[in-house]
This record gives C-alpha cells, structure tokens and sequence, in this order.
C-alpha cells in the first residue's frame, strides 16, 4: 500500500492519539501537526521506486528510512508528494498500527517544519553554509 492511500485510511483523532503516546513533549506542536496531516491528504502521490522501512530501535526508538535496491535516505527533507508515493514495507504492517505507521512518518517528515516552505528554506541554508 502507497503511504498515501494509508493516510487517507486515518483520522486525524487516532493519529493524534498515537502522536501524544509516543511523543508527548510535542503536545504544544499538535496544531502543527494536524495542518501537515491535512495538507499531506490533499496531495497527489509522486510513484516513488523506494520503500519506506519503519523499524524499531534502541537508540531513537522507532527509525524511519527510505529504502531503494542500492541505498537508504531520509525521508525528512524529501518533497511530501515523493514521500507519498512510496510503497510501506509489508513488515511495517506487521511490526505496528496504521495510525502508528502514519504518525512515525508524519513526525519524521515535520521534523524541520510544518510545510514544505520551511523545510525546503531550512535545506537551502544548509546548502548554503556547505559552499
């Protein structure tokens, strides 16, 4: 399933929810949050080759990447409309819920802002400090 048919699955209450019990020092981000999980619904999925992994971890507690035959990336900074269009690893629906899967990838994806402006804004300064 592309990660944008299963957001469409999901309320905003059960992603919320599921938000709040992993990340409750984000309650004041919440507003946030649900701007992105709406606009995320309105966007049309770009086909992606990669998959999205969502495993669990020691060190972060829960790692999110994006997965293609030679290599893995971060989702954080990736246009939303590429993030949709990905394919959830079959042993993500295994491991977690599908308001889990759809909270740990909007949290991942919101990690630098709220929009696609911020994010894209905060890379091109990185970008810049680089050169």
């Amino acid at each position: 399933m592309l990660f944008g048919e299963l957001i469409k699955t999901q309320s905003w209450l059960s992603v919320e929810a599921t938000l709040m019990l992993y990340f409750p020092e984000y309650q004041s981000s919440m507003t946030g949050f649900r701007r992105a999980f709406l606009k995320l619904q309105t966007i049309e999925p770009q086909l992606n080759p990669c998959k999205l992994k969502i495993k669990h971890t020691k060190e972060s507690g829960v790692e999110i990447t994006a997965v293609n035959k030679r290599q893995a990336c971060s989702v954080t900074v990736m246009p939303w409309a590429d993030v949709l269009g990905m394919l959830v690893d079959k042993t993500a629906f295994t491991n977690f819920s599908h308001p889990e899967i759809v909270a740990f990838v909007l949290w991942e994806i919101t990690y630098y802002g709220f929009d696609e402006e911020t994010i894209k804004k905060k890379t091109d300064e990185w970008l810049k400090e680089l050169k």
